[in-house]
């Protein structure tokens, strides 16, 4: 599993710049995409498992994906030959076309 870390006190008035989020539009946003993460079910979307809050912290718990993003395997490995890219490509396509259904 990999967790989702959301600072839960990120956007108290202690800090330097000015705040443009509410609290009230943070808890909206994260409950819609928590909400959204529900219902999400495609080879190609990372699943939604459970939310817990822990601390100061809101921790969405979702499916581990093995072997990391594609911004770390483009530093591990460099440049992706075309036919790695166009695996890819073509999944994250079909990720997308699902979630645009």
């Amino acid at each position: 599993m990999a967790i989702k870390l959301i600072g839960l006190n990120r956007f108290q008035a202690d800090h330097k710049k000015p705040i443009q989020t509410t609290e009230a539009d943070l808890k909206h946003s994260i409950t819609y995409e928590i909400d959204l993460l529900k219902r999400l079910d495609h080879n190609n979307i990372v699943k939604y498992i459970d939310t817990v809050q822990s601390g100061q912290f809101l921790c969405i718990i979702l499916e581990y994906i093995d072997g990391g993003s594609l911004e770390s395997l483009l530093q591990k490995i460099g440049s992706f030959s075309e036919p790695l890219a166009a695996v890819y490509i073509k999944q994250v396509l079909l990720g997308l076309d699902y979630l645009h259904s």
